[in-house]
């Protein structure tokens, strides 16, 4: 069984993604990650990961503020 939606509403969906796509970035909004794998959290963050990374190994090496967009101290 074919798990994709169909119908108007999704051919309209993957028309107006299609016409967008060029233009997209690749990137991640931080704001709208949840329980998100590491790479998509280094992807939000970009090149500012590595710095925020020291900063949380030297003001959280602990990981006691882990809930959000974690940036793992280790």
């Amino acid at each position: 069984m074919d798990a994709r939606p169909t119908g108007d509403h999704a051919g309209w969906t993957r028309d107006a993604y299609s016409s967008v796509e060029a233009d997209a970035t690749g990137g991640v909004y931080s704001n709208a990650l949840g329980a998100e794998s590491a790479a998509r959290v280094r992807a939000a963050y970009g090149s500012n990961y590595d710095r925020l990374r020291e900063v949380k190994r030297r003001w959280d090496p602990d990981n006691l503020f882990r809930l959000n967009q974690n940036i793992d101290p280790s």
